[in-house]
């Protein structure tokens, strides 16, 4: 019976391995400035450790935000309001740490800080072809 509740204890693991998933991760400019917000799901962890990092390259991330979340607040929506982006193109991605110091990172989201005018991001693919 011992054996039988740890077989059926690691296919549970099997079929998530990973503890904390994320739901959305979005970004929005708002008056100057940028307004980020993540759901993310706790699963086998008491307790996750949230950063929130930014980066001007896409490489070099620093923390500008942390939470630590019980797995009854791991339930409710998070935010953070970046009220000092770097100028140009801010690159911003979630750290999480469950309680055991597994760390999973979400997808990047860029957003632009210019005063006016227009950035000029690559398009891949190029759409013109032939000069059409």
């Amino acid at each position: 019976m011992y054996s039988a509740r740890l077989v059926l204890q690691a296919l549970r693991l099997a079929d998530n391995p990973l503890p904390i998933t994320i739901n959305y991760f979005n970004g929005a400019k708002q008056n100057g400035n940028h307004l980020l917000n993540w759901k993310v799901t706790c699963f086998n962890t008491p307790n996750a450790t949230l950063e929130l990092e930014r980066s001007t390259d896409g490489r070099n991330y620093s923390s500008i935000y942390s939470i630590y979340a019980t797995a009854l607040r791991c339930q409710q929506p998070f935010d953070h309001t970046d009220i000092a982006p770097a100028k140009g193109t801010n690159y911003y991605r979630l750290k999480m740490t469950d309680a055991d110091g597994k760390i999973t990172y979400s997808s990047i989201v860029h957003l632009i800080n210019a005063v006016k005018g227009m950035d000029i991001l690559n398009i891949s693919p190029n759409p013109i072809v032939n000069g059409n």
